[in-house]
């Protein structure tokens, strides 16, 4: 096993999981609405894809893969330069919450708690990035 595995590292698995995950429910959430073929086809006919659970799944994929690529980098710098600890720790966990309850929030419509969940994964997201940017710089 590699023994520099950290949280932040299992974090971000785990987000790209949950991200993975959720193009698996707008597919199959595409798929219940649309029929297999539609969903297998090139797609001409968007108002095949007008159910309003698979838009916001949809968006929720978007937004999951604008952050996921910061994300990594927030992470990959931080412990590759072996400037996590116990703060980024917990701003990981944190983040990889709100991610988790984000694109369940956001299909369900939860708009006050998916809105909470997002803005609770970006602020850790901060927290982590300024963290790791003091033990690098200051420290």
């Amino acid at each position: 096993m590699y023994e520099a595995a950290t949280f932040e590292l299992s974090s971000l698995l785990g987000f790209a999981l949950i991200v993975l995950m959720t193009i698996v429910a707008q597919a199959m959430r595409l798929s219940a609405t649309a029929g297999s073929a539609y969903t297998l086809s090139a797609r001409g006919d968007a108002s095949k894809e007008s159910d309003e659970v698979y838009q916001r799944l949809s968006r929720a994929v978007r937004n999951g893969l604008e952050s996921l690529g910061i994300y990594a980098v927030i992470v990959l710098v931080g412990t590759l330069t072996q400037s996590v600890d116990h703060v980024t720790s917990i701003a990981a966990l944190v983040f990889l919450g709100g991610r988790t309850l984000h694109p369940i929030l956001y299909a369900l419509n939860a708009v006050p708690f998916r809105s909470l969940a997002w803005t609770a994964s970006f602020l850790s997201m901060c927290v982590f990035a300024g963290r790791v940017a003091y033990n690098l710089y200051v420290s």
